[in-house]
Parts: C-alpha cells; structure tokens; sequence
C-alpha cells in the first residue's frame, strides 16, 4: 500500500513563480503544467503552506491538467492566528479574485480542501460566474453545525479534561502538551490514517510550530474567535448551477455527515464519494481510490463526453428491443403475398438475414453517418421520414406548454395569495381532479363538447395553412396542457408561497409596496424559475404524452409514426424514432442541467395544510373502489360479458344507468368488474418496481464504488427513454396482456425507486446509529436490511401512493392503444378506447369509463398527500412563548439607538415587530401602543403601515444576500422605494439612487447601479442594503439598549453606557473586544449560552452565566427601572459606577 501511495503522488517544483500586488502585500501563487483546463487549488487552514495539497495533485499535471496554488493564503504581515485581518473570509474572497483576474486565468476548476472549502463555497456564491465546476474536499458548509459537534467532542473528554482546556486558553499555553494531547482528539477534522504523514504534510506543519502533536489549531481558534460562528452556506448552495464534487473520508467525524447535508442541499445534483479508509485526507490516505474519481469527474471527462455511455446504451436497448418485436417484418409487409422467396428477399435488402451482432454494428456505423435506414413500410428513408413528423409534435408540445403556463400562473397565484381561503381550496381540488384525469378520455370530452356539440374545432387531421395548423392544434394542446397545468399549478403555488416569506419580498414590504407590486416584481420572476425548470426536466413525460394524443386526434407527428411502426413491425421507423425521441430527452435535460440561462434555484417544498382530511378523503375513495370490486358479483345488476342486441347503444336510463355499448352490454357493470382489473394494475404495478428499485437503490448507495456507478449509468440510460416509449416497446415484444404490463412497468418503473433509496441510504449509512452496528460486527446485510433499509422506507412507501396514480394512467393508457387488457375482458382504458367510434352518438360509452378513472386516481392522489403531509406537520404546544418582553423605549426627533445583545436575544424581531413584518403567521404583537409621528402603528391598517414603512420607519436587514432580490438590479431595488414615497419619475429616482450607492461608498456607481445582487461582494451588498433603507431619507432616531434573552435589560445615553456599564451582560459584551496586539491570547468570551426561550429560568435570565449571581438572582425577575437621568437597568446585583472603564 505503502509503494502505491507513492507511485500516486510526488514532490513537484512549480513551471512558474507570480507575485501579486493585493491591498499592500504580495500573495506568492505557483503554476504547474500548462494545460488549457485550470485547477485553483485552496490549501485548509488559514495561512497554511499549500504543499500538502500541490504536491498531493502532481497526478493532475501528468494528466494535461494546469494546477494553480497559493504559496498560502493570508500572507500579510502576520500568518499567525492572533492575526485579526488574518480571519476575514471576505478579505480572502477578494484576494482569490484579484489573483486571478492578475493571471488571466478566466474560468477556473477550484478545488478547495478543508477551511480551504469554506472559501471555495464563499467564493462560489459571489463570483459563480468565474468558476466551471467545483471540487469540495472534506468540508463542511454550515458551521453552527460544526460548533455543536465541536462542543459535543470536547464535552466527551470529561469536566477534568475540558476545565484544563478552558485553563489553558484562559493562559494562552496552547502549545502546552497536555492541551495538545487534548486537543488532537478534538481535531478529529485533521487526523490522518497514515503511520507517517509525508514530507509536504510535515513541511507544512512544522511551519506553523504548535507544538509537538502538529495539529492544525488554527481553524478551532477561527470558530473560537467567533467570527463564522453563523456562517451556514447550505441554502445558497441550493443556487449553485456549476458542477460540484463532494469528497470525504468516513473516518473524517464530521465531514461526511456534513457532505450528505451538502448533497441534499444541491438536490442530489452533486458527485458524492465517501472513501471508506481515509479521514481527512484522502488523496494521502487513500489515493488509489480518490485519484480515479478525480480523473472521472467533469474538468478530465467533460460532461457531454459523460453522455456517450448513456447514448451507446441507449442505441443497444433500442436495437435489442425492436428486434425482440415478435414476428417477421418481412411477411408483415409483404401480408397474403408472402412466399419464401420473397420473404428471403426482403430479409437480404434490408439485412436482416445477417446475425444480430452484426446488424447491430451495422446500425451503429449507418447511425453515425445520419442513416437511420429505410423504412419497411413506406419504402423510404427514415430519417427523412421522421423530420417530416417532427414539425407536429414540436408544435404540439411549444403549444401545450405556452397554454399550461397561461393557465397556471393565474391559478397557482390566486391560490398562493388566498391561502386557505375558497379559492385555493377550490383550485387544489381541481389539481388534484387534473393528476387523474387520463388525456386520451380527457381529449375525448374535448371533442364531445367544442367539436361535435360546439362545433368550434376539428376532430381530426392537420392543416396545409399555418392558420389551419394551428386551428387542428387547440385541442391537442388543451388535452396536455389541462394534464399539465394541474402539476404546474402545484409546483407555482408552493414556491409562491415560498418567495412570500423570503427575505428580500420583507424587505420590499419594509420599503412599502403594495402586495401587487411585490407580486409582480419580486415574487412571480422568482418563483418561475423552478416551475419552467419543471417543464424541463419532465421532457420525457410531455413526450410521451404526444405519443397517445397524437394517435387520438390522427395528428401526423412523430408519436403517431412510432406506434404504427410498432404494429407494422417497421424496425427502422421504431428504432430510429425511439432515438430521436431519448437524444431530445438527454439533450433538454443536459441543458437544463448546465446551461446559465436556466440558473434555477430548486427548493424543498411540502405542502402543509390539513393532512388528516385529505388522508381521510382519499381512503374514502379507494376504500369505496375495493368495496365495489370486492361485491362486484353481488353488486353489478348485469353479466359484463352477456350481449343484448336488442339493447345496443341505449341511452342511460333507470333500468341501465350507465347506458349500454354497441354489443348492448350494461356499462354500470362493466365499469363495477373493471375496477377489479385497474385496482390490480395499480397495485400491483407499483409493488414490482418498488421491491426491485428498493433493492438495487439499497445495495448501490451502500456498497458505492464500482457497483454504483453502474446502477446510476443504468438509471441514467432508462430515464432517457420517455417513459411510455419504452413500456410500448416492452410490451410489444411481450404481447398484449396484463403479465406484460407487470414486466414493462417493472423494468421501467424500478429507477425512480432506485435513486429516492439509493440517496436515503448514502446519508443513513454515515448516522451514529449505523456506526454503532458495525463496531458491534453485524454482517453487512444486517446493517443494510436490518438498520439502515427500514429508515429509509418511508419516504419510498409515500412516493407509492403518487405513483399508483401513474400507473393507473398508464395501465388505462396502453390499454387504449390496445397492447394492454384486451376485449371483451371488462378494463377501464379498453372500455374508452372501444367507446371512440361512437363518441358523437353514444357519448356514454366512454364518458363512465373516464370518470371512474378519474375518481380512483384522484384517491390515491389525495391519500398520497394525506401521508406527505401528516408526515411533516408537528403539533407546537398550547402554551405561548414570548420571545420579546414587554420592550419599552423612547427615542426624540434626530436621535440614534444602538440595539445590541447577542445572536438569539430578540433584536431582529424586536425591529420586524415595530415595522409589523414579523416572520410567521403564529407570531403575535401585543403592546399598549407603538407611536412614531404621531401613529399607533399597533392599530393602523395594513395601508397605513404601507405607508409609514420606508417613509418614516427603516430597517437595514442582516445578511444582504437573501434580504436582496436576486433577479432584480440593485439600482431598480433603490428606485422603486423612492418612486413610491417620492413621486419620482424613473428617471429622477435612477438618479438618486446613484447618488445613494455614492455616500454609501459604492465605487463607481453609475455602472454598479446596474448590477444584479450576485456581482456585489458581501460587503457591498451590506452597503447596497443601507442605500435601499437610505433611498427614502426615513426620519431615523444617542443611546443603546442592551438586550438578552428578549428583555431590555440596560438602556442608557452611549458614552454613559460604554464608559461606566451597570449590568454584567453588558460589561461582558465590552469586554468581548478582539485584541489588536500580536500575542494577545485569545479573546474573552461570556461563559455559558443564552437560554432557550421556552425553558426560561423563574428568576434572571442572566443569572446561570452571570459572576456576580445571588440567590434573589434566581428567584426573582429584575424589572426595568430609572438608576439616573436617562439610564434604566433591570439588575440585583449592578456594577458600581465607575468600576469599569
């Protein structure tokens, strides 16, 4: 092992030495190699030599890969920890960027390892156009996370252990050995599983001195210090569009179960790897495995060389699956005139007397040169046959989609702004009613009503005439897009709801819009953005959904041609239109996935409402369906098989309610043991493909490696099969019947199973609780099906339920197109397929039918909600909790109040609730009265605050990035403020808004002002928030209240209250002053925690952390008073004046 770590990595000299100029120093960056692909490599550990990590990439040169790395990071006049600038993550951004605009380097792979992560995430979100993939190693992206973990460990150490530490720090001894000692098993981030570290490692180690252990203590101090204490990064790297990999060792404590919290927050669009015997760093401890994943991720295999396997599988389960059609295309064309002789000459044309391999090659070869071959049936080129189909179902689906849109938006933002009310509960019903309906029965309603009673369109054909074309289209396109307009409306809805309690929507109330305007401008431009990427990547399903349209509307498209190819047996036309059909599929999805234009931000949306009802509907209904099919024999009043022709196509009635078919059987009774054969479908063509997925997704996210990179290759190659495309094509080459369906749905359905699993175990197997099975030497299988398979079922066990309602569709749908249930056997989609004749004099024949279709998929539809949505609602308490008591203040005209206290003590809220935005519906403002010029701003109307807000009344919110909109330009957020309360023109306000962005210190404003949020870094976009608050002069009002724990408990004039403090609380905030001296230890911190604030203590809330605690501290809960002129304190126990200074 030893000999091939070597041969994997060696010690490199740099081609090239820059020294770039940054803020008064120079930063020391080294090139390697010379490739046209750039690797930006960021060491961990502030100020820490790189060569650990360069020389670790040697690998990367040899392979044309041009490396380029910090000498360190934070080389200015001190690269020690006490070095305050030397702990400022946005300094670093700053200078990366500087370092490589110096180099002309353009868009970079960067690859950042550790704290060196950190910086890579930051830099990723402000300058995401600057990068083409990134590469995390053992990182971690929400720190207070990290913290707990930190403070977790260290407790386990035992009192003893920890109060040595504390005694340490207090002293500033930490190179004392017994510190170290301690603190290497903190440092569980930098632990490494190698029996002697490499020479580069040592290097870099040493340089730093601290102590003979070599533990990397800066970044600990860096949390210590406090100054990422809240930096979490998971939301906005939901945002990332750039390819990310994710690497961590398992043995590495916290980085992995950070790495799956990073995944999940990219929505599984990241390569994840766990290496399964290194810690923190693999490419030392592990480079026989971690190399090949480097050489397979984008910047070596760039992703469209990635789709190759998937379009070389595609090609083969075509190939495999037209040849397996049952029967001879021969004898098929040539019918009654078949003989020998001509059937071995129609083979030996065609080539198909020649064995399959080499037909196939054939194939490959004719289809890299645009051959698709000649068509059996119409005597010509395929491929010039299927472009001329294309034109119908490209316009076909350009229509059904610009329609759904036209009627989701409306929809889905009438509900969205009427939660609760009528209206969105009606709409949701009418979403739900659209999940069921199955578009060939829908496509027939259509016709019954505005072609044969209306007579507005026609039934059938396609136009010569543009006009014409697109008269022929209406109905076909409303058929999908009623379809689709339900799952548009669900999707829209939610994220609706979502952008309206997003920060930058309160800061557009801050400044006063009206609820229209922020609508308008702020939330519907957001919140489109995942719906359309929706429609992107559901290509496949909009595809299929072609296919049967197509043939009920006799429209000349693409879907059409492959189902008449799949009856006539004509492989060139099948093979060549299943190609067509899954490279569209892979290429929409491709550039969905990579394109910047579609920079969407996908978010986690569950529906929360009243799950119990929905549940309850939804079991009424299936249950009442069982029921039916269950009592069919005592219930149906008729054989479903016995004809009457004296009663053929008799109209419904009280002796046959339904009516009855043109063989003059009842179709009550039939649709009552129809339910028998889709209730079967349903279930039963769930149940496979969930037991194969679930078993494949399992072993795969478990075993990983090799074995999982197949499943996925696999997975990726089914799904670009549009998905009725390839069940057709299954079932042709089985034969109609419900067996096929089974198989077809199981060898089709599984992947979607396989990936919800597969991404359930990869996080479950990192939990303590699978760590724990396998210390205790429990076999692989237990762990797997015994531990980690039953947690992470439920969310499989959800999807089921949305997913009988697929295959119901399906089921009815294939059975349309007659490869499914066939006659006389009574199903659903035959019944309605056999009603089509007659749709315009026996409209009932399959208007019952549908309806029971729709009934039952709307059940399973609403129990699959009913589940989703008991699954995440949690009950809060009867008790109310006040998390800001009883705050009292007054402020004179021109004077400032300084609002301080730490994270959690009530400051934000306290100003949300004084502008009325608090954050959740549940929060309530109580109070006597909040005036400001002359208003009780408790008791105006929502018009009134409109206008009070951003007039009278500012807030500069924290954190810019989300409080700013991210698809509108900084000058236009500015603006918009200034046009409302000022009566600007949008000229005049453009130009006070430059000026704004001048006093707020924005460099050069005319052009920034038309910057979008993203090309700000984080400090200008801080100034770019003051500049919103600014924008309107609001009338802003010397003193400081101290706040903790949501009580004022010091409030006095600034120089009284900074010279002379008299509660405790704020002595300690004073003295919480990072030292500006080289040397100066670390800095002073308040013992303990704030309190949670629903377990309140019964006397002073300061009192478990205070020094100067009496027992009437604990008792009894100090209340505001007057010590002076102007300064009020909430204290027992006050610190004498003058005693602090």
């Amino acid at each position: 092992m030893a000999n091939r770590r070597v041969a994997m990595w060696r010690e490199m000299q740099p081609d090239q030495r820059f020294d770039v100029e940054v803020d008064g120093h120079n930063v020391v960056v080294y090139s390697f190699g010379e490739g046209d692909e750039v690797l930006l490599c960021l060491n961990g550990g502030p100020g820490l030599p790189c060569d650990y990590l360069r020389d670790a990439h040697a690998w990367l040169k040899d392979k044309g890969i041009r490396v380029v790395a910090f000498d360190q990071l934070g080389t200015g006049a001190s690269d020690r920890p006490d070095d305050d600038s030397l702990w400022n993550i946005t300094r670093y951004v700053a200078e990366v960027e500087r370092v490589r605009q110096a180099l002309d380097l353009g868009r970079v792979h960067m690859l950042g390892h550790s704290w060196g992560g950190w910086l890579a995430i930051e830099y990723a979100i402000h300058h995401p156009q600057s990068l083409k993939s990134l590469i995390l190693e053992n990182t971690v992206g929400d720190i207070p996370h990290l913290i707990t973990e930190l403070e977790r460990l260290r407790g386990a150490l035992g009192s003893e252990t920890v109060a040595m530490m504390q005694r340490h720090e207090a002293l500033g001894t930490l190179d004392h050995p017994q510190y170290q000692a301690a603190i290497t098993l903190l440092n569980y981030r930098h632990v490494c599983r190698l029996e002697q570290w490499p020479a580069p490692i040592q290097r870099s180690l040493g340089d730093w001195n601290m102590g003979p252990y070599s533990t990397m203590q800066g970044p600990n101090e860096f949390l210590y210090i406090g100054n990422l204490k809240d930096w979490n990064r998971l939301e906005q790297m939901g945002e990332f569009r750039m390819p990310v990999l994710i690497t961590t060792g398992q043995h590495d404590e916290l980085t992995p179960a950070c790495a799956m919290r990073m995944n999940l927050a990219l929505h599984g669009r990241a390569e994840l790897h766990v290496f399964p015997n290194s810690s923190h760093m693999p490419f030392y401890e592990e480079p026989q495995a971690y190399f090949p994943v480097l050489a397979r991720y984008r910047f070596v295999l760039i992703r469209p060389l990635q789709l190759l396997p998937v379009l070389l599988g595609i090609s083969i389960i075509t190939f495999v699956l037209v040849r397996s059609i049952p029967g001879d295309p021969a004898r098929v064309l040539l019918g009654a005139r078949s003989t020998p002789d001509a059937i071995a000459k129609i083979r030996a044309q065609f080539g198909l007397d020649e064995p399959i391999l080499v037909q196939y090659l054939y194939f490959l070869k004719n289809l890299l040169n645009g051959d698709l071959g000649k068509s059996l049936l119409y005597k010509v080129d395929a491929l010039p046959l299927i472009a001329g189909r294309i034109e119908p179902t490209v316009l076909l689906v350009l229509g059904s989609v610009l329609l759904a849109l036209l009627i989701a938006v409306p929809l889905a933002t009438l509900a969205a702004r009427h939660k609760g009310g009528w209206a969105d509960n009606l709409i949701r019903l009418f979403t739900t009613a659209g999940l069921g309906l199955p578009a060939f029965w829908l496509g027939l309603m259509l016709i019954l009503l505005f072609s044969v009673h209306w007579g507005l369109f026609p039934v059938s054909g396609y136009g010569r005439t543009w006009a014409d074309k697109l008269h022929h289209l209406v109905l076909p396109c409303l058929t999908i897009a009623l379809a689709l307009s339900a799952v548009l409306v669900r999707n829209l809805r939610a994220s609706i709801l979502l952008e309206l309690q997003a920060d930058h929507v309160t800061a557009a109330r801050a400044r006063g819009l009206g609820e229209g305007a922020i609508l308008r401008r702020h939330v519907l431009p957001n919140a489109m953005l995942p719906t359309i990427n929706l429609l992107a990547v559901n290509i496949g399903w909009l595809i299929s959904g072609t296919v049967v349209i197509e043939s009920l509307f006799s429209l000349p498209g693409v879907g059409q041609l492959l189902v008449r190819g799949i009856f006539t047996r004509d492989y060139m036309v099948v093979q060549g239109v299943a190609m067509v059909l899954a490279c569209a599929t892979v290429a929409v999805n491709f550039i969905a996935d990579v394109s910047p234009a579609l920079a969407l931000r996908w978010r986690l949306a569950w529906h929360l409402g009243n799950g119990r009802l929905a549940l309850y509907c939804g079991l009424a209904i299936v249950l009442g369906w069982c029921l039916l099919a269950l009592c069919a024999p005592w219930i149906a009043p008729f054989d479903p098989l016995a004809q009457n022709a004296d009663l053929r196509l008799a109209a419904p009635s009280l002796g046959h309610p339904f009516g009855t078919d043109n063989f003059g059987r009842d179709i009550l009774s039939r649709v009552i043991w129809g339910a028998r054969i889709d209730l079967q479908m349903a279930l039963i063509g769930v149940i496979f493909p969930f037991l194969l997925g679930t078993c494949i997704g399992a072993v795969s996210g478990y075993v990983g490696g090799l074995l999982d990179n197949i499943c996925m290759r696999l997975v990726d190659i089914v799904l670009a099969f549009p998905f009725l495309v390839l069940m057709l094509a299954i079932m042709a080459i089985l034969g109609p019947g419900l067996g096929s369906f089974y198989i077809a749905m199981a060898l089709v359905g599984w992947v979607s199973y396989a990936r919800l699993i597969r991404s359930q175990i990869l996080v479950l197997k990192q939990g303590d609780f699978a760590l724990a099975a396998r210390s205790l030497g429990f076999s692989h299988r237990r762990v797997l099906f015994g531990h980690l398979l039953p947690n992470a079922l439920f969310g499989s066990v959800v999807f089921c339920m949305s997913d009988a309602v697929l295959v119901l569709l399906n089921g009815a749908a294939v059975s349309y197109l007659g490869l499914g249930v066939q006659p006389p056997t009574p199903e659903w989609g035959t019944m309605v397929a056999e009603g089509q004749s007659f749709i315009t004099s026996a409209w009932w024949i399959c208007t019952f039918p549908g309806l029971a279709v729709v009934t039952l998929a709307m059940g399973f539809s609403l129990l699959a909600d009913g589940v989703r949505e008991l699954s995440v609602i949690a009950r809060a308490g009867q008790r109310d909790i006040t998390l800001v008591d009883r705050l009292s203040f007054d402020l004179g005209q021109g004077e400032i109040l300084g609002l301080v206290g730490e994270s959690g003590s009530g400051k934000t809220l306290a100003c949300r609730g004084l502008m009325r935005l608090l954050p959740s519906p549940n929060l309530r403002l109580e109070g006597q009265a909040v005036r400001l010029a002359g208003n009780d701003l408790l008791r105006l109307d929502e018009a009134g605050m409109r206008r009070m807000r951003g007039r009278e009344l500012g807030m500069i919110f924290q954190n810019p990035s989300s409080h700013l909109d991210p698809l509108m330009r900084i000058g236009a957020q500015i603006a918009e403020g200034i046009r409302l309360h000022q009566g600007a023109s949008r000229r005049e306000a453009r130009a006070e808004a430059i000026e704004v962005l001048r006093q707020v210190g924005i460099p050069d404003p005319k052009t920034r002002v038309d910057s979008y949020p993203h090309e700000f870094s984080g400090g200008m976009r801080q100034r770019a928030m003051i500049a919103v608050a600014l924008g309107c002069n609001p009338k802003t009002c010397d003193s400081i209240a101290v706040m903790y724990a949501g009580r004022l408990c010091e409030h006095g004039a600034k120089q009284a209250l900074l010279s002379q403090p008299r509660h405790p609380y704020s002595a300690g905030l004073l003295a919480c002053h990072p030292a500006t001296r080289r040397h100066a230890g670390l800095m002073n911190t308040i013992a303990g925690q704030p309190p949670l604030l629903d377990a309140l203590p019964a006397g002073c809330r300061f009192e478990p952390r205070c020094p100067q605690a009496t027992p009437d501290c604990r008792a009894q809960l100090p209340e505001l008073r007057v010590i002076a002129p102007g300064h009020r304190l909430a204290c027992h126990t006050p610190l004498l004046a003058g005693g602090l200074s």
